[in-house]
């Protein structure tokens, strides 16, 4: 009788778990979903991290781009767009297009189906890169070329203009000519996001049969300026509301209905976009701004301040003292006070 009961239990458990598991098929079982979800986690992660090195390794070479190798390093290996590095014959063109050059246009790199995406390297004999200058190159390049990237750089190479021409459908193909500048001592951070969207893998990790109009596509998404507007007042206004929160003022600094200092923190942040201005405005030969880069170095900040951490450090320097005071008590709305802050 007890083996008999034991035997009943047992076929009872079966038939439970049986039909737990009819009623369950097909629903993910909770473990299962956990581990899809560990694996888009770390999918995602090592996208952001593969964008983060690329456009690091663009911000390198950008930083040290004084001659042909980096142009090279940037397209050749960083970017993957073919080797050509062919010379382009301008000897039936109109003076007018030839007097600026140093030397012979360069078909530097090639990219899609049948390499017909061209990056067309021209090295002028100025020491300026002047626009006008590249204008009649570039109507003449555009002939052969009409899927290209065309890149310039002054006689000696210090300064690189990367040229894209895009035509406005809405304008009776309108030509709209966009750069981005590269220089010694100017900030590369957006160039460098910028051109590390041209790198082919982006488009298609399969290279082969890339249509060249759709590199051209990519290329005139990288180089759209509304595009790059609007990036940077987004980074400024979710800057601004998470500041809203944590940013801390003088106690007679003025505040909202709710006790959040917003009219204090926009005329900060109003002022330190003024003073970076300020700071991107150089010198033609020693490359300095008109205020220390210095202000703008978060690996300096610690040399600047007595106490370098996040809250309530104080402000020592002089000039660091005297710009901060600027920007945090400008148009007359509070008294800076002796061993006053800066929140983190």
């Amino acid at each position: 009788m007890g083996l008999g009961r034991r035997n009943l239990l047992t076929c009872v458990t079966l038939a439970k778990r049986v039909a737990r598991r009819r009623k369950t098929r097909g629903v993910p079982r909770r473990s299962s979903v956990r581990a899809e979800r560990r694996r888009v986690d770390v999918a995602q992660t090592e996208r952001h991290s593969s964008r983060f090195e690329r456009e690091q390794a663009v911000l390198n070479i950008l930083q040290d781009l004084r001659s042909l190798d980096g142009l090279k390093r940037l397209f050749w290996e960083e970017l993957n767009y073919e080797r050509e590095n062919k010379p382009l014959s301008p000897r039936l063109w109109p003076d007018g297009a030839k007097q600026p050059l140093a030397e012979d246009p360069i078909l530097f790199a090639s990219g899609g189906e049948d390499g017909a995406f061209h990056v067309v390297y021209c090295r002028l004999a100025s020491p300026d890169l002047k626009r006008g200058l590249q204008r009649p190159v570039v109507n003449q390049l555009l002939r052969d070329h009409p899927y290209a990237l065309f890149v310039f750089s002054n006689k000696n190479q210090s300064a690189w203009h990367f040229l894209n021409v895009k035509y406005d459908e809405a304008v009776e193909k309108r030509r709209l000519t966009r750069r981005i500048a590269v220089q010694r001592g100017e900030g590369l951070r957006t160039a460098a996001e910028r051109m590390a969207l041209l790198d082919l893998q982006t488009i298609s990790q399969d290279l082969f049969g890339l249509s060249p109009l759709l590199i051209q596509q990519h290329h005139d998404d990288a180089f759209d300026v509304e595009k790059v507007t609007k990036d940077f007042y987004e980074e400024i206004a979710n800057w601004y509301f998470w500041a809203r929160e944590h940013a801390e003022f003088p106690k007679d600094a003025p505040v909202d209905a709710d006790g959040k200092p917003s009219l204090p923190l926009i005329r900060l942040l109003t002022r330190l976009i003024f003073c970076w201005f300020l700071r991107e405005k150089r010198h033609p030969q020693t490359a300095a701004g008109l205020i220390p880069d210095t202000l703008f170095d978060t690996r300096r900040i610690k040399d600047l301040l007595k106490d370098p951490s996040p809250t309530h450090a104080p402000i020592t320097p002089p000039s660091f003292r005297t710009v901060l005071r600027h920007l945090e008590y400008g148009n007359g709305y509070a008294r800076p006070t002796p061993g006053a802050t800066i929140p983190g």
